[in-house]
């Protein structure tokens, strides 16, 4: 099937689903109270898992072959999400602080402060925001085929 790199993620979205989904009865119905019925056909379900993660993995790579022109940015785009995600979760605590329990002070000073962390974070995510626009754009752009 010929479409665009932004309906195949679509499509390995669902796919990805798909396999959860099955995974989930497999697990819940393996095993039951003997006398019971499972409310599925087991090996049904793990032979249409099965089929379901090979089509995924063609998917994955029509997507990941028909992207390499833009892969610099996706990569980049990954390590700004990390950025933002390690400096939401820095300490920027500073000035006098009861420690628990005991209610003694103890006096914090922070290397960035909080007013510089959120302008930070703010910076990072305009710059995410243009990669994720260039990148929207070639995925718009740029067909590939992807297994039925």
């Amino acid at each position: 099937m010929k479409t665009t790199i932004s309906k195949a993620l679509r499509v390995k979205k669902r796919l990805v689903e798909q396999i959860r989904q099955h995974t989930a009865l497999i697990r819940s119905n393996n095993s039951v109270l003997a006398g019971n019925e499972p409310d599925c056909n087991v090996v049904h379900e793990i032979a249409e898992r099965r089929r379901t993660s090979q089509r995924l993995v063609g998917v994955k790579i029509a997507i990941e072959t028909a992207s390499a022109p833009i892969r610099h940015l996706i990569l980049t785009l990954s390590e700004k999400k990390d950025e933002i995600a390690m400096l939401r979760a820095l300490d920027c605590t500073k000035g006098k602080k009861a420690k628990p329990y005991s209610g003694d002070a103890e006096e914090y000073s922070a290397v960035i402060s909080d007013t510089d962390r959120r302008r930070y974070v703010t910076e990072i995510e305009s710059e995410i925001d243009n990669l994720q626009e260039m990148i929207d754009e070639f995925n718009a752009a740029h067909k590939l085929e992807i297994p039925d």
